[in-house]
């Protein structure tokens, strides 16, 4: 098992930047947005079959017409690919700067901070990879509360978290300073279970970058 520790960095990061991780990532990701989308592989063959497998799985969790929302959609790399199998996606984005850019690619996107916000739609399905390292524990409840409140009774929630130990600022892609959790196998089901949902597909796979784990779950509401 890898511990991750917090990475120095050319910005001073105090402990109680902690207190505010979600607001000084969404900064960072506004503030390098072009550098995060040049470096972040555009297809999903960049990847390890491992990610593919769990978003098909995914998509067949659920049904054509299915009402979904993509939280972070960032290049729109996921979205595109589920739109291309034949599913309609309601792209999202926390940070301004990256949703002006889909808006700009043509994307039907809204601004939607998942912390925060609430919205009048129910989803079938609300997929978000590569969000969740960027929260705390506490704000993942937070998250996860809020999630529940915009799914469909039975709904879904996919979503990918980095495995690992501790917490970091990462620096990678050459982006500001964001906040990351890691997760282990174990810790998060059990979350997930206490929030009000059940699992129903979880695999691993390694990232594109040296040292990058990645756990992919598949949880339904419940209730």
């Amino acid at each position: 098992m890898i511990v991750h520790q917090i990475v120095s960095s050319p910005h001073k990061i105090d402990r109680d930047d902690f207190k505010h991780a979600n607001n000084l990532t969404i900064a960072s990701y506004d503030k390098d947005a072009q550098q995060y989308l040049e470096n972040t592989p555009t297809t999903l063959e960049s990847f390890d079959l491992g990610m593919k497998q769990w978003i098909d799985q995914t998509l067949t969790l659920t049904e054509q017409g299915a009402c979904i929302l993509e939280v972070g959609s960032g290049l729109q790399r996921d979205s595109s690919y589920m739109k291309n199998k034949g599913f309609k996606v309601l792209c999202s984005d926390a940070s301004s700067e990256l949703l002006s850019r889909l808006r700009a690619e043509g994307s039907e996107a809204i601004y939607f901070n998942v912390l925060e916000d609430h919205l009048d739609t129910k989803f079938d399905l609300i997929f978000a990879n590569a969000v969740v390292p960027h929260f705390t524990m506490y704000d993942l409840a937070i998250a996860l509360r809020n999630i529940r409140y915009h799914l469909q009774g039975g709904g879904i929630f996919s979503f990918s978290a980095k495995k690992g130990l501790g917490e970091t600022w990462i620096t990678e892609k050459g982006v500001s300073p964001r906040y990351t959790k890691y997760w282990s196998e174990d810790d998060l089901p059990r979350l997930l279970i206490a929030s009000g949902y059940k699992i129903l597909f979880k695999n691993s796979n390694p990232g594109h970058l040296p040292g990058h784990f990645w756990i992919n779950i598949i949880a339904q509401k419940v209730g």
